[in-house]
Parts: C-alpha cells; structure tokens; sequence
C-alpha cells in the first residue's frame, strides 16, 4: 500500500467519487478483506460489489494482496491501494469541455461530506462524540478569508505535509479512529446587501 495515491484520471475519479465505491475504500484502507468480509462490513450483499470491485481494480485504487479458501471456494483478499488519496491539480483544470470533471467533482464532494456528516450524525446519537469532552469532542471551524492565490497554492501544498508529520507522530493501531475533513475553495460573492438609505439604490422621483 502506498503512503499517498494520487488520482490522476477521469476514470479514477469517477471511481473514488461513487458513495458505495467511496465506502468500499474507506473500509479496504483500514482492513484487508475479501468480497465477503467487505459486504459484512458495510451490509450490503455480496452480489452489489462484485461490479464495483472491478472498477476498482481496473482503475489501480485498490490491489489484490493474496488468495484465502472459503468453504472450499479461493477468494482474493483486497486492500486500497494508498493510505492516502490526493487529486491531480491538471485533473480539476475546470474549462469549455470539461464538464464531466465538474461533474465528478460534485459527486466526490458529497460522498466525502455526506459521508462525514452521516458519521458525525451517528456518532452524536450513539454518545461516542461528546460536547466539551477531552479525546471525544467535536473539533469544527469554518471561515471565509482573503488570500491570494499563491497562498492557497502554498496550502495546498504545505497541508498534506503537515498532516503527514502530524499522523506519523500520532497514529497507532491501539487508538479509536477519528474522521478529518478539510475543504477549502474559491468562495462564491456575497450578495450585496442594500441598506435603507443606501444611495446607489435610489429610485427616480415620481412627477
């Protein structure tokens, strides 16, 4: 397995961005299953992934580490084929043509976020993420800021250094997981907002 994976194509993301594929990969970057193990993992029959087991292999973002036999039957064992995934700067080159990155892009987004939320949803329900709780609190921020876009291409590139540092010194197979999520775009313009007495608003005399 590879510590950083980086898409690199159309079909890779359209791949990664399907939600029952996006799941598929969460579950095969923390264990190594075969086909049956991971429809019990994630409760759905074995028939609904066999399709999408293809797709993923063709597409290199999970691999075949070796074979087991299941009540007399061979089984290939999977795993993802990177710790990491990371999108190709050229990838999301939005223009004319290219819709179908836009495309794949929002279908990668909602699996990422939805996916998040539905976790983030369970996991208040169920107690294990407490308010105001040491080790089991929720840690949310949002904020829109001005910077150029030279510095949002440093962060693009410094951010994976950091969390990169900041896992290999804090990650332990003995520990619960936790879900991190990190978004950051070109925020739409605000609509501006037109004031009582504003006067570039005023309205033409009446005779």
């Amino acid at each position: 397995m590879k510590t950083k994976l980086v898409l690199t194509s159309l079909d890779q993301l359209r791949a990664f961005s399907d939600p029952l594929r996006f799941r598929m990969i969460e579950e095969l970057t923390a264990n190594t299953l075969s086909a049956a193990g991971l429809a019990h993992a994630l409760g759905v029959p074995i028939t609904r992934l066999y399709h999408h087991i293809d797709i993923l292999l063709k597409t290199g973002l999970i691999e075949v580490t070796g074979r087991s036999r299941r009540r007399g039957v061979e089984e290939r064992i999977f795993r993802a084929a990177g710790r990491q995934y990371q999108l190709d700067g050229n990838l999301l080159a939005m223009g004319p043509g290219n819709a179908r990155s836009g495309e794949s892009m929002l279908s990668l987004a909602r699996s990422v976020l939805g996916g998040a939320l539905e976790d983030l949803i369970e996991g208040i329900n169920s107690g294990r993420v407490r308010p105001s709780t040491r080790g089991h609190g929720l840690l949310l921020e949002g904020q829109r800021v001005r910077i150029s876009k030279n510095g949002f291409e440093a962060l693009a590139v410094e951010l994976p250094k950091w969390f990169e540092r900041f896992f290999a010194r804090y990650r332990t197979t003995s520990a619960g997981e936790y879900r991190f999520v990190f978004a950051a775009f070109p925020a739409a313009k605000r609509k501006r907002q037109i004031r009582h007495g504003d006067q570039s608003e005023k309205r033409p005399k009446e005779d």
